[in-house]
């Protein structure tokens, strides 16, 4: 018995780029009759870029996300990513620099009375403006360096500003407060 075997590229047309195009080139769709979506991957993710780009695209983008969030395996997910970006010097700052515009700018923040309901600003204007200050003027170059420390500002009643901050132990920045009260040392 001899067996002959033939060679066949299948090909797909794709209304979006007009070409003809190996089936390899396209995502699988289990309710289409060949079992393939119409338009090829390419063409696929451009159309859902530039619907993402609406304004109901982003609403739907909105309440998928959302209920994600809501399920047992998003809350799961949500937590690694968060975990992983605090474990980087870059994730660490950029949530430090959250707190600080928490603090300063956002009335129904629990601690915002201590901070902006007293007029201290943030005066860094961006994460990456912060980032670049901390990194290349206070010189912390690695995620150790600063893993066990706060934010504290040097005058108590200044801003949040260049010159104005350091890092400092929790012990450190608790005893920098309005209320602590200096006593002398006695032998």
């Amino acid at each position: 018995m001899v067996c002959m075997v033939m060679e066949t590229t299948e090909t797909k047309y794709c209304p979006g780029c007009e070409t003809e195009l190996p089936v390899s080139e396209f995502h699988k769709n289990q309710f289409a009759k060949d079992g393939l979506q119409n338009w090829c991957q390419k063409c696929k993710g451009r159309q859902n870029k530039e619907y993402l780009a609406t304004e109901q695209g982003r609403k739907i983008k909105r309440e998928g996300n959302r209920e994600y969030r809501a399920t047992d395996r998003g809350r799961e997910n949500r937590c690694k990513s968060d975990q992983k970006r605090r474990a980087t010097l870059k994730g660490r700052l950029g949530i430090i620099f959250d707190s600080m515009n928490n603090r300063c700018s956002n009335p129904n923040f629990k601690q915002y009375k201590d901070y902006g309901g007293r007029g201290i600003e943030n005066r860094f204007g961006s994460r990456d403006e912060f980032r670049n200050y901390v990194i290349n003027e206070l010189g912390f170059t690695s995620f150790e360096q600063i893993k066990n420390l706060q934010i504290d500002r040097i005058d108590n009643d200044g801003h949040y500003e260049k010159g104005n901050i350091r890092f400092v132990t929790r012990k450190v920045n608790a005893n920098n407060r309005r209320n602590s009260i200096i006593l002398p040392r006695s032998n």
